[in-house]
């Protein structure tokens, strides 16, 4: 997004007219937007045919968002107190992803609420390696919680067999959920080995299907509430 922007120099009075190429893109709540520009400022003093950095401060005008933010360039200083040229560098920023999986499973299962969450965290950071694992963690903890909830005499044995048979065994009368938490832990399994089976799926397919399998859980959970409620009634 094109916009012509006065910046300010530490030594100077007066302020230069440039264009400036700015970001159309929040990187804190990852939106499109017309960015509010509060400022352009240098922290290097004005000389002619000279290049500096300028910091352009943005507001993002999203109203639950209204985050500041920068866009960094290096300027070229022309003659004649002008601004030549402008390009624009690389400040990296992050959206935090939240956990916007159905609040039944997260209140139902808090240790997989945990432990996906702070692997959204992980993906909020970069850290893409750490994530998928964190991600194959909490499918296990969401389909093992999952199962013992269904069959609470067998909680011993649900925590000491492998993911793959609780999916196999517990999980028979879901057989759309077996194909989702199936699904899921052979992305996950690819996460944690050296060498990858499924080159075309990643961590994203992966919450793809957690987030699947989780909805499909707390709808099975609220037809449980439903049940008991029209029995007692």
């Amino acid at each position: 997004m094109q916009k012509k922007l006065l910046v300010n120099f530490p030594d100077r009075q007066g302020s230069l007219e440039g264009n400036f190429n700015i970001s159309d893109l929040c990187p804190h709540c990852n939106r499109p937007i017309d960015p509010i520009v509060k400022s352009a400022h240098s922290d290097s003093r004005y000389a002619s045919d000279s290049i500096v950095k300028v910091a352009i401060v943005l507001l993002c005008p999203s109203s639950d968002c209204s985050q500041f933010f920068l866009d960094w360039f290096n300027v070229k200083i022309g003659q004649y107190e002008s601004i030549k040229q402008t390009n624009r560098l690389e400040y990296v920023y992050k959206p935090i992803l939240k956990n916007d999986l159905p609040t039944e499973v997260n209140e139902k299962f808090p240790e997989f609420n945990a432990i996906y969450s702070q692997s959204l965290q992980a993906e909020s950071y970069g850290l893409d390696q750490i994530a998928g694992v964190g991600y194959r963690k909490s499918l296990e903890f969401l389909i093992k919680q999952y199962a013992i909830h269904l069959f609470p005499d067998e909680e011993d044995r649900v925590k000491k067999e492998t993911l793959n048979n609780t999916i196999m065994n517990r999980l028979c009368a879901f057989p759309k959920l077996q194909t989702l938490a199936k699904a899921a832990t052979w992305i996950g399994n690819d996460e944690t080995h050296f060498v990858r089976k499924h080159e075309d799926k990643d961590i994203t397919s992966m919450k793809k299907f957690i987030k699947s399998a989780a909805t499909f859980i707390s709808a099975d959970l609220d037809a449980d509430d439903a049940l008991e409620f029209t029995q007692q009634n």
